[in-house]
């Protein structure tokens, strides 16, 4: 999983996709970059509803305004 985020990164004049991971459901949580987010630094795509994420997911995301907010791209599993 970290190497999907690695292999998406690194576009020039753009920001990388950094991969989080849920903390909690209840408040929605997730970990990016070292720091827990909440719901007011989160957004999600149309396809992604966060009730039903769990702790523990692994989730892309794409950080915007300088880092300070994300948009919860996709789920992101094993296969």
């Amino acid at each position: 999983m970290e190497a999907l985020a690695r292999a998406l990164s690194g576009r020039k004049g753009g920001e990388a996709l950094v991969m989080g991971k849920v903390l909690s459901k209840r408040p929605l949580r997730v970990l990016a970059e070292g720091n827990a987010q909440d719901r007011d630094s989160l957004l999600a795509g149309h396809s992604i509803d966060p009730l039903e994420l769990e702790p523990g997911d692994q989730v892309a995301l794409w950080p915007i305004e300088d880092h300070q907010r994300y948009v919860i791209l996709t789920k992101v599993v094993s296969l």
